[in-house]
């Protein structure tokens, strides 16, 4: 038995080795296991800690976010997807421009938590905000080999960077929460992961030869990435406004304990959707950036992608409101008004999902610009519509004024590519049978009084798509 387990052993670490660095398999594996543990890690939380207390901790992460949006200036993606690989003097300009940006973000996510605590938890809020300026200057000091790995493609050593620091955060975590150290875990567990992720960065990907010199001459000629990072800096400012704002008024206008259900609700619908969809759009960047020199072959790969991206978030979205209804057996009663929100975010996930895909097609082709004029008109529709929903529906008000302006967003984005519905339907044709199967699985499932047994035959429905696309793949390539 020994000797048959290392024979099986060895063929599959054989099967790793000659996977190629730069398949898209190492970033689902990255996203995957990263994105499930970071999940998890969260749900722990809102085990121990219960809504009011996972509201305080999200609204530190909003704080985070948003001074973190407001300071990239979109420089790693300007050379990511410039068309010549930069020289040694860009990229220890980049690394410096990074640097500054981290410590002003330090001292002002320090200077938030200082002057502006939650009276309440004002201790733990207050070491909790250094802790996170102390990850935010942890990260701006990571290796440039980090850029250049993603702007060349080493996705099984992102993987490997990413993946070793979510299993010590989950871990960290795990130890602190069982400690009873309260908020302050889910933070503790992050620090120890960029501090272990920052230190990598200058060995697991090749040998920072410049580092030292780097440190002893400061560099800021950047001009030629800014052109181009503009408008990713640009569209973050919308993406802040329009990923931030909600969570901000829900807890202004509801409180801690509906801020808390509402995030649950989101992150929930991120792992089974959004998640997947970031990861698949970042090995989607660097891949149009390389054939924007064949148009022909750069449009064959949006609509495959796009197609692939629409299967996978429509019945990730129908499972979701599925078995969201057992999210009070795992985390509790008071969380039962999450499910509703899950059910509806699902939706906008799924149109996030699509919108990933577009995002990646339009900053490759050179048309940054495009993706921020979207997110504009999609912040006009979100917010009137945000203030009307959240008098009328509450908590559950947010989450639809989500999702009409998130299909807004959509539809303009659309506009801007040659996509049409006679290509989708070509290329839909055969996965036709297997979608039949997905819908006559979900059905059986609605029928099933066990928990257990309704979540495994969902996920067979889901399995047995993806095995699709994966069929279709080979044989395409």
């Amino acid at each position: 038995m020994w000797v048959l387990l290392k024979v099986v052993e060895l063929e599959v670490f054989s099967r790793i080795k000659r996977i190629p660095s730069t398949h898209a398999l190492w970033v689902v594996l990255n996203h995957g296991f990263s994105k499930t543990l970071m999940a998890l890690k969260f749900l722990l939380a809102a085990k121990f800690l219960g809504p009011e207390l996972m509201g305080v901790v999200g609204l530190l992460l909003v704080i985070y976010a948003i001074a973190e949006s407001l300071s990239e200036f979109g420089l790693i993606q300007a050379i990511i997807q410039a068309p010549e690989a930069p020289s040694v003097l860009q990229i220890n300009s980049v690394w410096w421009a990074s640097f500054v940006r981290g410590v002003g973000l330090s001292l002002l996510l320090v200077g938030i938590g200082y002057f502006y605590p939650i009276q309440s938890y004002s201790e733990d809020f207050i070491i909790a905000a250094f802790i996170i300026a102390v990850c935010a200057l942890l990260k701006s000091i990571s290796s440039p080999t980090l850029y250049l790995a993603q702007r060349e493609r080493w996705f099984s050593r992102l993987f490997l960077h990413s993946f070793g620091g979510a299993l010590l955060d989950i871990a960290i975590t795990i130890w602190c929460l069982m400690s009873q150290k309260g908020i302050l875990s889910v933070f503790i567990g992050l620090i120890a992961s960029e501090f272990i992720k920052t230190v990598a960065s200058y060995f697991i990907f090749s040998t920072d030869r410049y580092r030292f010199q780097r440190l002893l001459s400061p560099s800021f000629n950047v001009s030629s990435y800014m052109m181009y990072g503009k408008w990713i800096w640009g569209g973050n400012i919308v993406n802040l406004l329009l990923n931030q704002s909600d969570k901000l008024i829900t807890g202004s206008m509801l409180g801690n304990s509906a801020l808390g259900i509402y995030q649950m609700g989101g992150r929930l619908a991120q792992l089974g959707i959004s998640d997947v969809a970031v990861a698949f759009g970042q090995y989607l960047f660097p891949s149009f950036s390389r054939l924007n020199n064949d148009i022909e072959e750069r449009n064959n790969l949006f609509f495959k992608a796009f197609v692939y991206m629409l299967i996978f978030s429509l019945s990730s979205a129908l499972t979701l409101m599925i078995v969201s209804q057992h999210i009070p057996y795992f985390l509790g009663d008071d969380w039962g008004e999450s499910v509703a929100i899950l059910r509806i975010l699902a939706i906008s996930m799924m149109f996030g999902a699509l919108i990933s895909v577009l995002v990646a097609y339009h900053r490759a082709s050179g048309f940054p610009s495009r993706v921020t004029k979207a997110s504009l008109c999609q912040l006009g529709v979100f917010i009137p519509t945000l203030y009307l929903s959240i008098s009328l529906y509450g908590v559950v008000g947010v989450a639809i004024s989500t999702v009409i302006s998130t299909g807004v967003a959509l539809c303009l984005l659309l506009r801007g590519t040659d996509l049409t519905l006679k290509i989708i339907n070509e290329k839909l044709a055969c996965f036709y049978k297997k979608i039949f199967n997905f819908v006559f699985i979900l059905l059986l499932a609605l029928f099933l009084d066990s928990m257990w047994l309704q979540l495994l035959t969902c996920l067979v429905a889901i399995a047995q798509l993806l095995h699709a696309i994966y069929m279709n793949e080979r044989v395409v390539t």
